[in-house]
């Protein structure tokens, strides 16, 4: 994580997150033996681990002042393209 703190300090990061459903529902499931245990927690531990990391980009962002902090006018144009 300490990689991608030091990129959001200096470059703008396009993340792009993709629901899965079929992951929120093999850790919604009630597992029936050992196998469907261990999937269902890998599952959560997954998705644990996927709400930490927006939430860590989301306070390294917030910390450097937004979106558009330090950069000139220029440079925010640039981001679009």
């Amino acid at each position: 994580m300490s990689a991608v703190a030091e990129l959001v300090r200096r470059h703008l990061v396009v993340l792009v997150l993709l629901e899965h459903p079929e992951l929120d529902a093999l850790a919604a499931r009630e597992p029936k033996n050992a196998e469907e245990m261990f999937a269902s927690t890998a599952a959560q531990e997954m998705l644990e681990w996927r709400r930490e990391t927006i939430a860590k980009l989301r306070q390294a962002r917030s910390a450097r002042g937004g979106d558009d902090a330090g950069r000139s006018g220029g440079e925010r144009d640039q981001q679009v393209s």
